[in-house]
């Protein structure tokens, strides 16, 4: 028998949606856990889908504001659609509406507005609109009223959303989805996301943090039809530690926002400078005859440079017969397209040979290696072609054949295999946002009794992280003492900025939780600016190191 979909309210201004508030409804409806049953017209205010400056602010600094984001729509981000606009009648011609005037202190709504809305037997109402609530109206459905929310964490809540982030450089953008409470420090946080930066378009920055929730929204609502409100407890509880900083700064004047005008294009023109002379550029550091037990700091390692018209990242490797056989992403510049190739090297770190192995028509990085029943593995990372790809070993190390695909049609990155407890267990980023957000800050865990298969179910925690500080896998997960570590990236400020050993603590088909142990960051006195691989053998272990190197000039 069926369970009843989910009964959801949507509380707007007018039927004037942006793109993003389209998704999600889109999302709902078109689910087989959910639907809406009821909008909720707020017919006080009118919409404003760009920014809304508070009465403290002269209407100069919104005109500022606007010409900001103008300009960095115009020039960094034509492409980002999260405030398009498009009328959402047709899409809810077929759902009940309420439409409601609040009494007036303007925050409540009326006992015969609220019985209304009871008689609909909601389970959750969406806040759409722009109004604080407060009131009877956060008890009307079954698990309240929730909203999504990310306001600048060091500047004035009313800038827009993502500004100071760009502006202050800040290393992440701090989203939450909560269910409201008539105190507002006491909301319950359903679900946070740090995110990188996009710290060159405020644009880009928006469009990251709307075109998340229209990925979180649906993917709660679900979690709470297959798990009930266990689910919801479970989240709350998750994310109660991630205190979420809503501090605000009401002095602003013309002037500031002027000069972040002028301090924002600069960095922009300065990394369009560096993009013309320069390459990220990425190699391999070895150290020989680690011990396994530790975990190395970047003064140990030694660089094993890639050639001038290419670099090498994600190292994996495997030591036999006297030999280090290093599988990496190999890139050239000159195509901009990932293959992998083996670097074999001897016991004293000189580079005998290198050679392709695998391309696609498809960028392929991190090959990630393992092995079973006697035979190697591997599954390279093949997000541009949707897929998760199995690929057996023929003859070591430099024949490899296709097995089958493990997923299809999904946006994935860096998918890592660890075998425990008699399972498979598949750790990979995802991202559900058609591209909008990217595959930093979410982490997904998977599971099934069988390697070779298509049916892997989903964790009920997932994701089970969303920190970009943490998330995205960084190479083979081990044990060492009878405990579990798992290498993570630190994408905060920039991608690849570093990298995590997080000690896995439960790991079981309803439970996940890990913390991290150790940070392997590079210093400002390395000649790194980051490393986001961690792989080792019993005789040699692995990272890779990121920094600009200037591309070599040609003669036109």
């Amino acid at each position: 028998m069926l369970k009843e979909k989910l009964k959801i309210g949507i509380l707007l201004n007018d039927y004037k949606l942006a793109n993003w508030e389209l998704r999600i409804i889109e999302a709902i409806k078109d689910s087989g856990f959910s639907k809406i049953t009821l909008v909720i017209l707020n017919e006080r205010t009118c919409r404003n889908n760009i920014s809304k400056i508070s009465g403290v602010f002269q209407k100069a600094v919104k005109i500022i504001f606007d010409l900001h984001l103008k300009l960095d729509e115009l020039i960094l981000a034509r492409e980002t659609d999260y405030s398009k606009v498009t009328d959402s009648k047709n899409l809810l011609n077929d759902v009940d509406s309420l439409s409601i005037i609040p009494t007036a202190n303007k925050t409540n709504f009326s006992d015969t507005e609220i019985s209304e809305i009871k008689n609909y037997n909601l389970d959750v109402i969406l806040r759409f609109d722009s109004d604080k609530l407060n009131g009877e109206i956060l008890n009307a459905a079954k698990y309240g009223v929730w909203s999504y929310e990310a306001f600048s964490k060091q500047g004035n809540k009313s800038e827009p959303l993502g500004y100071w982030e760009v502006i202050s450089n800040s290393k992440t953008t701090s989203t939450i989805l909560q269910i409201l409470n008539d105190d507002a420090d006491e909301c319950k946080i359903l679900h946070r996301s740090e995110m990188l930066t996009h710290n060159l378009s405020i644009s880009k920055n928006r469009n990251a943090c709307y075109w998340r929730a229209a990925t979180i929204i649906p993917q709660i609502i679900e979690g709470l039809y297959n798990y009930g409100i266990t689910y919801l407890i479970k989240q709350e509880k998750k994310h109660t530690d991630n205190n979420y900083s809503r501090k605000t700064n009401e002095s602003f004047s013309c002037l500031t926002a002027l000069k972040n005008i002028f301090i924002h294009f600069f960095k922009v023109s300065k990394r369009i400078f560096q993009k013309l002379f320069f390459n990220d550029h990425w190699d391999v550091l070895y150290k020989i005859n680690s011990i396994e037990t530790s975990f190395p700091s970047i003064e140990e390692f030694k660089l094993l440079p890639a050639p001038s018209d290419r670099f090498w990242a994600d190292p994996f490797v495997i030591s036999k017969d006297n030999r280090h056989y290093i599988f990496v992403e190999e890139l050239l510049y000159k195509t901009n397209k990932g293959h992998i190739a083996v670097i074999e090297l001897d016991n004293k770190g000189k580079v005998i040979d290198s050679k392709k192995i695998l391309e696609r028509p498809y960028h392929l990085s991190y090959p990630f290696l393992f092995q079973h029943n006697g035979t190697y593995y591997m599954i390279p990372e093949t997000g541009g072609n949707k897929t998760i790809e199995l690929y057996r070993c023929k003859a070591f190390p430099y024949e490899w054949e296709f097995v089958m695909n493990l997923m299809e049609e999904i946006d994935t990155a860096d998918a890592t295999l660890f075998y425990h407890n008699n399972k498979w267990w598949l750790f990979c980023c995802i991202d559900k946002s058609g591209k909008n957000v990217g595959m930093l800050d979410e982490l997904h865990l998977f599971f099934a009794d069988d390697l070779f298969t298509t049916n892997w179910q989903s964790h009920p925690n997932n994701p089970i992280c969303t920190n970009t500080r943490t998330a995205r896998p960084a190479g083979k997960i081990f044990l060492q003492n009878s405990k579990i570590y798992r290498p993570s990236q630190n994408c905060s400020g920039i991608y690849g900025r570093g990298i995590n050993i997080n000690e896995i603590i439960k790991l079981s088909e309803t439970e996940y939780q890990e913390a991290v142990v150790k940070k392997i960051i590079p210093e400002d006195e390395n000649d790194l600016i980051g490393t986001h691989t961690f792989n080792f053998s019993d005789k040699i272990t692995l990272i890779d190191g990121f920094k600009y190197r200037r591309k070599k000039l040609v003669n036109l």
